[in-house]
């Protein structure tokens, strides 16, 4: 129990820094640099996130710019999340993956989203790598 708090702490410090990726003033171009050096991520890697995550800015964009319903907002960004999960899962490795989909637990929690009973189930629902093809490793 206590290996736990001990990582869920580091873990917040470690990712604190990238948990803007949802703010309107941070750009695929900051949100990559970062990516960058948290997930350490090789230049062959960057260049094929880079369009993954400008992509994803702009649908998140269009979400919230047409949409009044917020049930109906947090249904299609979680769709959002999970196709742009299911992209990074093709160019980063295990361990990488790992590392982005915490960062994401972590800044829905920080954000309030309520972590119920089904939020293993969340996880892995947003991106858990079962394999794939790692980028420049």
């Amino acid at each position: 129990m206590k290996y736990r708090a001990i990582i869920f702490i580091l873990a917040v410090f470690c990712f604190l820094p990238i948990l803007a990726h949802a703010s309107a003033h941070q750009t695929a171009d900051d949100l990559v640099q970062k990516m960058t050096i948290d997930l350490n991520l090789t230049p062959a890697q960057a260049s094929i996130v880079k369009p993954i995550i400008e992509d994803s800015m702009a649908e998140r964009r269009l979400i919230l710019q047409n949409s009044e319903d917020k049930g109906l907002i947090k249904g299609k960004l979680d769709q959002l999340d999970q196709e742009e999960n299911q992209k990074l899962a093709q160019v980063l490795n295990q361990d990488q993956m790992n590392k982005w989909v915490e960062r994401q637990n972590l800044k829905r929690m920080l954000n309030g989203d309520e972590m119920d009973s089904g939020s293993e189930q969340k996880g892995n629902r947003h991106g858990r790598h079962e394999g794939g093809g790692a980028v420049g490793m």
